[in-house]
């Protein structure tokens, strides 16, 4: 068992278990750098119950400027610095780790660096991910590789149980990256790779989920397909949806916005693929009792499993239709949709 001393960098429950298995197999980790958390499973509530010291970021104080956490880091000694979901450390910081400061992150780097990679390698119909260990430098998720484990993704999974899975392989692979990989005297030539720094299309970018991620749906999702990637890229959270009601003449009579959450991929339309222009509408049938059926622009459909309207809870679709009164207000009029 190594006896670097370790400071582990984290924010959020993705690493909570890794960082929990560290403390409990000996490990030695010296310190805990976070963000605020009152969740009881917290890595800070672990950090107290193990009396492993924590420091708290400040909100809005750059690392590097905040001189107690400077010196917080000096007395704790780090030999390695292992941060895993955690804000970009600069420069002054990282270079404080005596031996290694290096990043797990939740791709196959190069691909899907950034902020959000578990909900991108979804969305993007990815068929494998995994973790990536790498040397922190000044650029965001481009340093030296020291190791990577695969992971395939399985059909129609969703963000929640990919990032439940990947937050389990992780605490075996950082265990890897501390005792074996960054034990070897000469750790630095078995790097796997350098660090891939350059800016191209076959690179892809795991942007952070923000309203640009479901801005993106109007402009460019024709498939059930790549609607049902995006809406498992974000099961907790659900994507938006427009009913629009047009009457025979054109007139559009009523909106009605909500999210959905869960849907299930129908049958094909008669309609050859991408046989179609922009100013198409995506259509939908509905019995107004039990299904919402929607018809999209290459002809593939789905079906909406899973709804919710502003300040209403989540609920089958059968449910809402029968607490919704604008599908018999406006029987006869055609109905829209716009993501």
């Amino acid at each position: 068992m190594t006896k670097d001393r370790i400071v582990f960098f984290t924010s959020g429950d993705f690493a909570t278990e890794t960082f929990k298995s560290l403390i409990e197999n000996g490990y030695n980790v010296v310190g805990l750098v976070t963000t605020a958390s009152d969740d009881i499973n917290s890595p800070a509530s672990i950090a107290s119950e193990y009396g492993i010291p924590t420091y708290t970021i400040k909100n809005g104080m750059p690392m590097e400027k905040d001189v107690f956490f400077i010196d917080w880091l000096r007395r704790a000694k780090g030999d390695l610095f292992c941060v895993i979901s955690f804000k970009k450390l600069p420069k002054e910081i990282y270079t404080m780790a005596k031996k290694c400061a290096f990043n797990v992150h939740a791709s196959l780097l190069p691909f899907l660096r950034g902020a959000a990679p578990i909900n991108w390698a979804i969305r993007l119909g990815y068929k494998e991910t995994g973790l990536t260990a790498f040397v922190l430098n000044d650029d965001i998720d481009c340093g030296d590789i020291i190791a990577n484990a695969k992971l395939t993704i399985n059909k129609d999974e969703k963000y929640t149980s990919l990032k439940k899975r990947m937050s389990e392989l992780c605490i075996d692979f950082t265990k890897h990256v501390i005792n074996d990989n960054l034990q070897r005297e000469d750790w630095e030539i078995y790097l796997l790779s350098q660090g891939v720094k350059s800016e191209n299309d076959f690179i892809s970018r795991a942007y952070k989920i923000d309203h640009a991620y479901f801005n993106t749906l109007h402009f460019n999702v024709i498939s059930s397909y790549e609607v049902k990637r995006y809406i498992d890229s974000v099961d907790t959270i659900g994507i938006p949806l427009t009913f629009s009601f047009v009457d025979k003449e054109g007139d559009l009579k009523a909106k009605l916005k909500v999210k959905i959450y869960d849907v299930t991929i129908g049958e094909n339309i008669d309609k050859p693929l991408y046989d179609f222009d922009f100013d198409d509408k995506i259509k939908v049938e509905t019995d107004k009792k039990t299904y919402i059926k929607v018809i999209m622009l290459d002809g593939t459909t789905f079906y909406i499993d899973k709804i919710q309207r502003d300040g209403k809870k989540i609920m089958d679709v059968a449910s809402f239709l029968n607490g919704c009164r604008l599908f018999e207000k406006y029987n006869d009029c055609g109905i829209n949709v716009t993501f």
